[in-house]
């Protein structure tokens, strides 16, 4: 017009193969994605891992970033499914699963969002101790899912451990001193800061009774 290119009309497809009936240019492939495109974002800028499962028993496997995968030992999502039969629940360790799902289960429900820690299997068997902070989000198929970023804690765990493995060795050899040791803080009123096994026997007390006592 006047000299001048003008758009009259955009159309936009996908290759036949990924269409559906009556749908040329399926939401679902765009929604798709824009949601890859922003979980790549995710992944470049965050300081941790994301993975996702939806909201159904087990968590069935939604997504892993590579970070993910490279923290469990394994290099491709394929060979990460595989290993976990499809469900993130199998992914944590047996002690820890059950309740957690309930507990995720739960608290999604009721705000939407949690923290939790636990332990995740490793390829090579070893595990890894995880702080996992998820929110529930709807995923480019309309469904629900829990989409978590996981922080590798495994350092700080092993140390609290170790502090307190040393604390109940340092307990049982104080326990096993003749009599007791005690440790009492004096001010306006007379307070029991700390006891041995042995003090309330002096008492003639057994140790539950003499905890009631000083509380």
């Amino acid at each position: 017009e006047d000299g001048v290119f003008k758009l009259v009309a955009i159309h936009m497809s996908v290759p036949t193969a990924l269409q559906v009936k009556n749908q040329y240019y399926p939401a679902a492939f765009s929604a798709a994605k824009e949601e890859a495109l922003r979980d790549s974002l995710l992944n470049k800028t965050i300081n941790g891992a994301t993975i996702g499962g939806y909201m159904e028993p087990g968590f069935p496997y939604y997504f892993a970033s590579e970070r993910m995968l490279s923290y469990l030992g394994y290099s491709s999502e394929e060979e990460f499914i595989g290993a976990i039969d499809g469900l993130i629940i199998n992914s944590m360790h047996a002690e820890d699963d059950r309740q957690l799902e309930e507990e995720i289960m739960h608290a999604v429900t009721e705000s939407g969002v949690y923290t939790v820690e636990y332990r995740m299997l490793r390829k090579d068997g070893s595990y890894l101790w995880v702080q996992d902070h998820g929110r529930k989000v709807t995923a480019a198929d309309g469904k629900e899912a829990i989409v978590s970023v996981i922080s590798d804690i495994t350092k700080q765990k092993e140390a609290e451990l170790q502090l307190q493995k040393t604390a109940l060795q340092m307990q049982n050899i104080i326990n096993a001193i003749p009599g007791g040791v005690a440790i009492y803080k004096v001010s306006d009123k007379f307070e029991t800061v700390y006891f041995s096994d042995g003090v309330p026997g002096i008492f003639g007390y057994t140790v539950e009774e003499y905890r009631e006592l000083v509380k």
